[in-house]
């Protein structure tokens, strides 16, 4: 059993050629946010996301409930935040998404599917903003 804690210092982008997020069977991992995002995600009162492995081992879950928040205000900013949910760091099975639309957002292209894992959730909140999908 391992456990594994880091500190952001600045905004990390995690998608690029990282693979998913593989803890062995019994290891932990703390990432510790100080108001910083971790590939498009925050968490409320730069707090920290806790991972566990799997009973299975290899894959990871969110403890405490943790909900990765991804404030967007652009189309890029949208697909960004799809693509780390569907296939980048967050993609992990029971978790619970939450995307906040920051501004109206013009679509200039085809958005990422939408790939969510067995048990996730994904809320978009408007805040009264709008995606207008004409390309």
């Amino acid at each position: 059993m391992h456990i594994h804690e880091f500190d952001l210092t600045a905004d990390t982008a995690a998608t690029g050629s990282l693979p998913a997020l593989n803890l062995a069977a019994g290891d932990t991992l703390t990432v510790k946010m100080a108001g910083h995002t971790l590939d498009g995600a925050v968490i409320g009162a730069g707090g920290a996301f806790e991972l566990a492995a799997t009973a299975a081992g290899g894959g990871a879950v969110l403890l405490n409930n943790a909900i990765p928040t991804f404030n967007v205000a652009s189309g890029s900013d949208l697909s960004n935040a799809l693509a780390a949910i569907s296939a980048g760091f967050w993609s992990m099975a029971n978790t619970n998404y939450v995307i906040n639309l920051t501004g109206d957002l013009k679509l200039t292209g085809n958005l990422s599917p939408i790939s969510l894992a067995p048990g996730d959730t994904l809320t978009i909140n408007g805040g009264g903003h709008t995606i207008d999908g004409s390309i």
